[in-house]
């Protein structure tokens, strides 16, 4: 019976968003639909935008391993590396990252549109780890000048200004008097990872579908783990995670209409350089009928003025997105927890229905709450 319900209430909240917008992408959270990808004339390309089938790594994350303990140094947007490029196997989308290679004194993480690689690195002993090897080995010359090259340039992100977006970028789906409809406890069962961690970098800005122009967007930001307050299911903490959310800054055609740049009012982007408490879900969770993890990637829609419904991708089996657009994504600055904030609009003083409360509260006051609520037994269901 739960399984029909959830069922009417997507289609019949699809057919909203259809009668009041042209078009629905189904970006956040991810869609479900069973249609076959149908290729869209392909837009014009700008800078930061990435295709789905680019084979290159869009972003590399560096840590200097000592000890057993990992110390994050930076990051390196569109790394360079083409003699170890093909040797770098990907994990498996939504699997565990295997670690291994971090006993080398540099542990180098890769990543791209649904995959994931590390390689260990020790330049003093001039030996490297990649995917498949057993241990450190020797390491050729170009493979020495890559790595090192990724060390030397990597840096670590600075705080900027809340979604870097064009001034009169385009707002969709107009607030909705969603209200605080939710406790912590609720926000915590609905999200199966919740991470304190670092926005180092964006991996992917792209229309929604996918190479598509439609007017709506999406980025893919990678955060480095600090803390798990709440673990995977599979138990396995990564060092890093993909998180995925509405907006972007590109420029876009849509039934005769051109603009540049598009943002969700009701669900902040993030800054990249800047700390958060993030409460995730996994697109898998959602896929009840498998159909994404058949197609290899989360499907969106596109519907143009006629009414023709097409489809494609719009983000990877691997790229976490908030359980909840507004109150799943807590800033943490300056030893204050606050509400995430959006392009640089006043601040969204959202609460909760009952305490505790986790913004505009001291930050160890809002995670030691988020840590109870976690650990707290299941409520007694029979009451």
């Amino acid at each position: 019976m739960l399984q029909k319900n959830r069922i009417a209430v997507f289609f019949c909240l699809v057919g909203v968003g259809l009668a009041a917008h042209p078009r629905y992408s189904g970006a956040e959270p991810p869609g479900s639909g069973s249609a076959a990808p149908v290729a869209h004339a392909p837009a014009e390309r700008s800078a930061g935008e990435t295709t789905w089938d680019d084979p290159s790594w869009g972003r590399a994350i560096v840590f200097r391993t000592s000890g057993g303990r990992r110390e994050y140094v930076g990051s390196v947007d569109r790394p360079t590396v083409p003699t170890i490029a093909r040797k770098l196997t990907p994990e498996q989308p939504g699997g565990a990252i295997s670690t291994g290679a971090g006993v080398g004194e540099y542990e180098i993480w890769f990543l791209g549109n649904g995959r994931t690689a590390v390689a260990g690195f020790s330049p003093a002993r001039r030996q490297i780890r990649l995917p498949g090897d057993l241990g450190l080995r020797s390491a050729a010359v170009p493979e020495v000048q890559e790595l090192a090259e990724v060390i030397r340039t990597a840096r670590p992100s600075t705080p900027a200004s809340a979604a870097l977006l064009p001034a009169g970028a385009t707002v969709g789906y107009p607030r909705r008097a969603l209200g605080p409809t939710l406790d912590l406890r609720q926000l915590c069962d609905r999200s199966s990872v919740i991470l304190v961690g670092n926005v180092a970098g964006i991996l992917r800005q792209a229309h929604s579908p996918i190479n598509s122009s439609a007017r709506d967007q999406h980025t893919v930001y990678v955060v480095v783990v600090e803390e798990y307050l709440k673990y995977p299911k599979d138990g396995t903490p990564l060092s890093l995670v993909k998180i995925r959310t509405s907006g972007g800054p590109l420029p876009w055609t849509e039934q005769g209409t051109r603009g540049v740049g598009f943002w969700q009012d009701d669900s902040p982007m993030l800054a990249v350089g800047s700390r958060y408490c993030l409460f995730l879900r996994s697109p898998l969770e959602d896929d009840f009928l498998n159909r994404n993890r058949k197609r290899g990637y989360i499907q969106g829609y596109y519907s143009d003025s006629n009414g023709v419904v097409s489809t494609g991708p719009v983000g990877a089996l691997d790229e976490y997105y908030a359980s909840e657009p507004r109150q799943g994504k807590v800033l943490l600055a300056q030893g204050f927890a606050r509400p995430a904030e959006h392009r640089g609009a006043q601040r969204d003083r959202w609460q909760f229905l009952r305490e505790p409360q986790i913004v505009e509260v001291p930050e160890a006051q809002a995670l030691a709450a988020i840590r109870a609520a976690v650990s707290a037994p299941p409520p007694d269901r029979r009451r």
